[in-house]
């Protein structure tokens, strides 16, 4: 199927952009936040490819959809080559310019044992990015001579432990942690390394507890498929400048901690596929910053919880996603009188809109999908909750969109001969994140 294809593409350019390269070139021409940008319209293009595989969609209309959809995957694939192209370019300039290299992949091919790893370490001092994938030995103490890292990423580590001196990386800014199954514990001194920017751990058996309040720089901390986890550390309470917390797949975690409040400089939480995680009424307590919030595949959510009305000042996106239990949202919704968009797809005990609705002026967008109570609630002039929404100029219910511009109708503006882009893009902004 042609959805199918394009599925594959898009893990294919979500594994390009996740280069270090690519993060290099965008800091160099100034780019970073375009470059996330394009990573999540591919995120949500994904979401969108991945519902049409499971609804079977065969209707002339969507099968037009998705070849515009088609054209718009490729035409970022080929942005993100020019990338690639640019990156070699800059790598081949590097290294005839200088003698010292400062960023090396490796796998067991180049390195195949502890011994070849040292000798790397002693002859590549100055490097700034290590990038480790398959290794099948444990990562000797010396990687802490490496003073000048910045940028470590390891993948499917079978064997390895983090040394001690690793809490030596005082440099260190990003650090990637996927699938390290004899990771039981981090060094005592991970808390040290005070420069670290970017977090992600996935697919580890524990996760850092009374060292990671240490890491007082951190700006994004994710959190992915560690399926023993039932809890977060208490210790995030000192992240103060964390700004993005991400957390996939973990399907025994059962409640977010306490300290989540004094996390006050975070600006987006996404949750996804967290079977037992359950929200009490003070879940969202103290985050007076968040700005992004996205709620997904979450079973144990009944209710937005009333905290959520401390981002009364700040909050300007909600998206949730099939949260099969919801049933129903929180009145302290409409005390969000920034909101600009909100997204519900796949809510179907969800049974209609809170009062007050009509308070949040500053809503351009609504989204309403796979919710049988709630789209039949909100059907133009004629549903229960149409004058909570009347004023939001772009609704998006079941697959079409409704135009409130009484102008366009008289111009003769229907929905299918909008332009594609432009909808997707109004849609995808509710979800970034």
């Amino acid at each position: 199927m042609a959805e199918e294809t394009l599925f594959k593409s898009t893990e294919k350019i979500l594994s390009k952009l996740g280069a270090y390269a690519y993060q290099q070139i965008g800091l160099a021409w100034g780019v970073t936040k375009e470059l996330r940008q394009l990573e999540n319209t591919i995120f949500i293009i994904r979401n969108v490819l991945f519902e049409a595989q499971e609804q079977h969609v065969s209707n002339l209309a969507a099968r037009e959809w998705l070849q515009r959809l088609q054209d718009i995957v490729h035409d970022i694939d080929d942005l993100v080559d020019d990338f690639a192209t640019e990156g070699l370019r800059r790598q081949q300039v590097d290294i005839r310019r200088s003698t010292r290299t400062e960023e090396l992949p490796t796998s067991d091919r180049l390195i195949p044992n502890e011994s070849s790893f040292r000798a790397l370490i002693s002859g590549f001092k100055y490097l700034r990015a290590l990038e480790f994938r398959s290794l099948e030995f444990e990562l000797p103490s010396s990687i802490g001579d490496l003073k000048h890292l910045r940028y470590f990423r390891a993948k499917y580590l079978n064997k390895a432990t983090l040394p001690k001196s690793f809490g030596s990386l005082l440099n260190l800014q990003y650090l990637d942690l996927n699938y390290c199954p004899n990771l039981h514990e981090f060094p005592k001194d991970f808390g040290n390394l005070m420069n670290l920017r970017y977090l992600r751990l996935s697919r580890l058996r524990k996760l850092p507890d009374r060292t990671i309040g240490g890491l007082t720089s951190l700006r994004t901390l994710s959190i992915s498929n560690i399926y023993n986890l039932t809890s977060l550390p208490e210790e995030m309470r000192h992240l103060s400048c964390l700004r993005n917390l991400y957390i996939y797949r973990c399907p025994t975690l059962d409640s977010l901690p306490f300290g989540l409040r004094h996390l006050t400089a975070l600006e987006r939480l996404d949750i996804q596929h967290c079977n037992t995680l359950g929200f009490s009424d003070n879940a969202f307590q103290g985050l007076k910053r968040l700005k992004f919030l996205n709620l997904s595949w979450l079973p144990g959510l009944v209710s937005l919880p009333k905290s959520l009305q401390d981002a009364a000042a700040s909050l300007t996106h909600i998206a949730i996603w099939f949260c099969g239990n919801l049933s129903t949202l929180s009145e302290s919704l409409a005390n969000l009188t920034l909101l600009q968009s909100l997204g519900i797809y796949g809510c179907p005990q969800l049974l209609s809109l809170p009062e007050g609705m009509q308070r949040l002026t500053a809503l351009r967008f609504l989204g309403v999908e796979l919710c049988p109570y709630l789209t039949k609630r909100c059907r133009a002039e004629k549903g229960e909750d149409w004058l909570k929404i009347a004023h939001v100029p772009q609704i998006y219910i079941n697959n079409r969109w409704k135009e409130v511009s009484a102008q366009r109708e008289r111009d003769g503006e229907t929905m299918i001969e909008k332009s594609t882009m432009v909808n997707f893009r109004n849609f995808a902004r509710s979800l970034e994140f």
